[in-house]
């Protein structure tokens, strides 16, 4: 769940993702607090510190789903490919790539580095960052997203770890 200091700040960046060009910036802001249950901004800012965690985590998830699903990272940046279906939590599947045979074999494939590319697709793709995001993620929105490095490689070890496998010669 977001700290009430980084709940505004992403509601803020949210707010500006989304910019009506015929409203001004805080009228923006007073827009989006309405679409999150808020009169305005300041309700907004001076209730989210005081919900229960329950309510805060169901408005945080809300704003990040959103967010997630919007943002466009530096086209520099690499990303993994993970997802999680609701209806199998538990597991996972990712874009992958042959990494060589084991000693049986059989191929052995990784988890395929990729650029980001927001794509038309006829469901949401999200742009996982950090914790947080990811947390929401793997336990309330699941689908296909799009994973940093840092977070793929410390939450989806054993995708990578397949690499150990491979035999040479």
């Amino acid at each position: 769940m977001l700290t009430p200091e980084n709940f505004i700040n992403e509601f803020k960046r949210f707010a500006r993702l989304t910019q009506d060009t015929n409203l001004t910036y805080c009228q923006n802001l007073d827009i989006r607090s309405i679409e999150f249950g808020f009169r305005d901004f300041y309700q907004l800012q001076h209730e989210f510190p005081n919900l229960n965690s329950k309510q805060a985590w169901a408005i945080s998830s809300r704003l990040m789903r959103r967010l997630c699903a919007i943002v466009e990272p530096d086209s520099n940046k690499v990303f993994y490919i993970f997802t999680i279906e609701k209806a199998r939590p538990s597991h996972c599947s990712y874009h992958s790539m042959w990494a060589g045979d084991d000693k049986d074999g059989r191929e052995v494939r990784v988890p395929r580095r990729v650029y980001f590319k927001r794509l038309e697709y006829p469901f949401p793709v999200y742009v996982i960052e950090n914790e947080d995001q990811f947390s929401a993620w793997r336990c309330d929105w699941f689908g296909t997203a799009y994973l940093s490095p840092e977070i793929a490689e410390k939450y989806f070890i054993s995708a990578f770890l397949h690499r150990a496998r491979v035999v040479t010669g």
